[in-house]
């Protein structure tokens, strides 16, 4: 007597999303980051600080003591307010900027001295200083979440029009179940003749999540067909 046994089911294919400008996106947090420590000043004073200059750290304002450690590393940010959406008066929270990572050479207690390993953007002093966070280059692409309607809140750099490969934000995050690898249609509608009625939502573009918030999340524009505003709708393909 034969057994015949069901064929076992090949595992899918895995299909990943790689983008190398990942240890340097940004997002949008609601309160914000609090610092670690702020940039002081360069030891060797230059117009600008770059990779490889050794800085000054000082205790951010509501300490007086630094509690770092020779060879820990620290992201350097900026916050920044993100642009409202057209005709929205939502605070969303504050932008947080990357601009650099800072590896910590001594602590002093009072100050630190650390050494600029990355640096993505400018870097000045008064900066701000947070935990740094090592992200994967390879985000696996993944099941998006259905019925999400949502909204661009702004592109990273500020920018009024957004294209093709340009870094944003959305207004729905980790409470939305959205999660990285995660891809959304970006689509706009409008009122059509003289008597106005709601046209059909157009495709306009799509874009893939790369890291999610409690109520926000950053995502990059892999497709645009037409210009790219905040304010645009996002929705589940």
């Amino acid at each position: 007597q034969v057994e015949v046994s069901a064929p076992i089911a090949e595992p899918e294919p895995l299909v990943q999303f790689h983008y190398n400008l990942m240890d340097r996106v940004g997002f949008i947090r609601k309160p914000a980051v609090t610092p670690v420590g702020d940039i002081d000043r360069a030891i060797k004073e230059r117009e600008m600080i770059s990779t490889n200059d050794q800085v000054y750290i000082r205790p951010p304002d509501s300490q007086t003591t630094l509690n770092l450690s020779p060879g820990q590393r620290l992201t350097v940010f900026r916050m920044l307010s993100p642009t409202p959406a057209r005709n929205s008066r939502k605070v969303i929270g504050t932008q947080h900027y990357l601009l650099g990572v800072v590896e910590i050479i001594t602590n002093e207690s009072q100050y630190a001295i650390g050494k600029i390993i990355r640096n993505y953007r400018e870097i000045n002093p008064g900066d701000p200083l947070m935990a740094y966070e090592a992200f994967s280059e390879d985000i696996d692409v993944t099941e998006s979440t259905p019925g999400i309607e949502g909204t661009i809140i702004a592109a990273e750099e500020q920018s009024k029009l957004i294209g093709d490969h340009v870094v944003g934000f959305i207004d729905k995050g980790l409470v939305d179940n959205i999660r990285p690898g995660q891809i959304y249609s970006i689509y706009t509608q409008n009122s059509v003749g003289r008597r106005p009625v709601a046209a059909k939502p157009v495709e306009i573009g799509t874009c893939i999540v790369l890291r999610a918030e409690e109520t926000t999340s950053t995502i990059y524009i892999t497709k645009a067909l037409d210009q790219i505003e905040p304010g645009e709708r996002i929705r589940t393909p």
